[in-house]
């Protein structure tokens, strides 16, 4: 089951009380506890979704084209824990975890 996201991209906008990530995604709004440059830089983190969602997508694309490589390279020790790691980081990244 994959979640379904607001396609990208998304802009930050500030405003007078902290700032909008559109198209309506997201409000990071200015409290005592965090500073303007704070406030904006969790807009931007957040506005950053729709492009880390991308780059995830041909990561996955890549790795699935490596381990149809013939056995020689992949059943190296190295190239196998490199994929191993891979693996592990999409993993922890998946839509909705």
């Amino acid at each position: 089951m994959s979640a379904q996201v607001t396609p990208g991209p998304w802009m930050v906008r500030n405003s007078e009380h902290g700032a909008h990530v559109e198209p309506s995604v997201a409000w990071c709004g200015r409290t005592s506890a965090h500073s303007d440059a704070e406030t904006y830089a969790n807009a931007k983190l957040i506005a950053s979704a729709p492009t880390l969602l991308a780059q995830r997508d041909a990561l996955e694309k890549a790795l699935r084209e490596i381990e149809t490589l013939p056995r020689g390279w992949t059943g190296d020790r190295k190239a196998s824990a490199a994929l191993r790691i891979a693996r592990a980081a999409l993993a922890g990244i998946e839509v909705g975890k």
